[in-house]
């Protein structure tokens, strides 16, 4: 009872000096004027340009500052960046635009106006091939109102709009975008009541890996102070320009146009540029690469991708931040059960392990798993256990890893399992699998507190409490002085293996 009667009695104190926003807020930047809206919760700013339309000849090229906009009214938001969207159903955009760089801002509606609250930017998660900053699943309303912090949305070019490499053209331009969005923040937050020396970077699946990216680059030095990775693929590892500018002729082959011909590629609808860009290189699980679940994305080019995030964090060249790292004890679950829909045998979790890991090392997997094949048993299923694989492989065991070296040289290093299986719906018929296993994402609902939002009923009594507490978690990081994210009382260590 004491915890909660303190809380009650900060909330008081802290009302006094509080100012309740009721008319939609102006904020005049240097690129114009900008009108927000006042919701029942917070107060939102929806499609701020922060960089110029990448379209004509800003298509495949660096992004530039925009243009003063006058007075826009900042109400609705962009139109997501042209995707293929390969992704569950409710998850993909309404609208999407090649104008598309625009990013959000989520304020509390109570505030001390004295006060610059910290700020929380999201980078949304896709493979770097779909997703949008204005999914509803990252609406703020809850989390800045219950918290006092700001939140802020952005999109990023996407698929080879976002990432195609060739000789003539660098890559990376999704990258650039995110780089562009935290300079504008940087820039500008305050204006919106935001702390431009206390900003959160975190990020979710291929989020996740660009703010690895941001941690290695020189580039974004400066712009963040604390990092939150969610579900980082770290062994899905960057292309290397050759592997890149190889992938890259092969698209450029299938739009006929050549290598040194830019006016060509950008001549090109982006609904072909889409379309053809979203084709998938295998659906045969006996030549599956795991490379293949991230088709387009960063290549490494010595500037905005100067290398690989696990190497980077075992020598040290990484930004020295309070970090924040996890994962979901059944990610490949994800992954595995729509591509393979029929049950798993033995002969083919054989077969398929040799594609994925090689002959060499099937007897350490069969040891490691102890997996005794049963080839006469054609009803057993696999699929759970090679989910397993896969989740240890791609995400549990180099995150750990990660936070191991992180911590060798004095991060404050935070590091998460999430092992809730959500009670309602949130995936769909072809991922029946997740509604019984923390799968890939699974943690995101929990992260922006939807079971406490306004009108959700299908979330349990424990899910809502669930969702209060990593909500604390995760702001608490990006409010202590410290990094530390312990804000609720704290649960004792009860799986100390699971820190070797």
């Amino acid at each position: 009872m004491r915890v909660h009667i303190t809380i009650l009695s900060s909330c008081l104190f802290s009302l006094c000096f509080a100012h309740l926003i009721t008319t939609n807020p102006i904020v005049t930047i240097e690129d114009g004027t900008v009108i927000g809206h006042v919701k029942d919760s917070a107060v939102v700013w929806l499609g701020i340009p922060f960089a110029a339309p990448p379209v004509g000849d800003g298509r495949w090229a660096p992004p530039k500052s925009p243009k003063p906009f006058g007075t826009i009214i900042a109400s609705e938001y962009s139109p997501a960046c042209p995707q293929t969207c390969n992704t569950l159903p409710k998850f993909c955009p309404k609208k999407t635009d090649e104008d598309c760089l625009y990013l959000n801002v989520y304020s509390p509606l109570i505030r001390d106006p004295d006060v610059l609250m910290p700020v929380m930017v999201f980078l949304h998660g896709g493979s770097f091939s779909s997703g949008e900053a204005s999914l509803f699943l990252y609406d703020g309303d809850t989390n800045v109102n219950r918290s006092s912090t700001l939140l802020v949305t952005l999109n990023y070019r996407l698929g080879p709009l976002g990432f195609l490499s060739t000789e003539n053209i660098p890559g990376n331009f999704g990258i650039q975008d995110q780089l562009k969005a935290l300079q504008w923040i940087r820039d500008n937050i305050v204006k919106f009541g935001g702390n431009f020396e206390q900003i959160t970077l975190f990020g979710e699946s291929a989020g996740a890996i660009s703010v690895g990216l941001h941690l290695t680059s020189e580039r974004s030095r400066g712009l963040f102070h604390r990092a939150i990775l969610q579900s980082n693929p770290v062994s899905l590892l960057h292309k290397t320009r050759e592997q890149a500018e190889t992938f890259g002729r092969n698209f450029l082959k299938k739009v006929n146009c050549k290598t040194s011909d830019l006016s060509c590629l950008r001549s090109l609808s982006v609904d072909d540029i889409v379309r053809i860009g979203g084709e998938r290189p295998s659906t045969n699980v006996l030549t599956f690469s795991l490379q293949e679940l991230l088709p387009w994305g960063p290549v490494i080019d010595n500037d905005y991708v100067p290398m690989q995030l696990l190497p980077a964090v075992t020598q040290g060249k990484i930004q020295k931040v309070p970090v924040i790292l996890g994962s979901n004890t059944g990610e490949g679950v994800f992954f595995v059960y729509p591509l393979l829909t029929t049950p798993l045998n033995d002969f083919y979790l054989g077969a398929i392990l040799v594609t994925i890991w090689g002959a060499k090392n099937l007897l350490t997997i069969h040891d490691t798993y102890d997996i005794r094949p049963n080839l006469l048993d054609l009803k057993k299923d696999n699929r759970l256990l090679l989910s397993q694989m896969i989740t240890d492989y791609v995400f549990v065991c180099p995150t750990r890893q990660m936070a191991q070296s992180l911590s060798n040289y004095n991060h404050h290093t935070y590091l998460y399992s999430f092992d809730h299986a959500i009670s309602f719906d949130e995936y769909g018929p072809a991922y029946n699998a997740c509604n019984s296993h923390a799968c890939h994402a699974s943690e995101l609902g929990f992260v922006f507190d939807i079971p406490n939002r306004d009108g959700f009923t299908m979330a349990t009594s424990q899910e809502k409490i669930l969702a209060t507490q990593m909500m604390t978690y995760w702001t608490g990081f990006a409010k202590s002085s410290d990094g530390s994210p312990n804000q609720i009382s704290h649960m004792s260590v009860f799986r100390q293996a699971f820190l070797k």
